[in-house]
């Protein structure tokens, strides 16, 4: 993990009161169905942040919102994410069909 990372699965798992798998399954499932409705409804990021809160509520709402801030306000706008993922994790690169799946069945233009 990074060095600003402050926590672990296991206290996340403890403050939950489930396994550290179970966390993974869920964090996993919540971030496809998040990345899934950024990808094909037409309001993007923002019906991202709807569904956050209608599934997770204001807290984890204003968490995501701070993600995607930090992204906007520190990153290179001439380096695309997807070549930061190419370089940071390579082998993600099989998931790029599921991306593709999910525009051809999604209905933003």
């Amino acid at each position: 993990m990074g060095k600003a990372f402050h926590g672990s699965i296991d206290t996340i798992a403890a403050e939950a009161t489930c396994s550290p798998q179970q966390v993974r399954i869920a964090v996993t499932a919540a971030l496809r169905c998040l990345h899934r409705t950024s990808v094909t409804d037409r309001r993007s990021v923002t019906a991202a942040l709807v569904d956050t809160y209608q599934l997770f509520g204001l807290e984890a709402t204003y968490h995501i919102a701070g993600l995607f801030e930090e992204a906007r306000l520190y990153t290179d706008r001439e380096v695309p994410w997807s070549e930061t993922m190419a370089r940071f994790a390579p082998h993600l690169r099989p998931f790029g069909a599921v991306l593709d799946k999910w525009r051809q069945a999604g209905e933003r233009p």
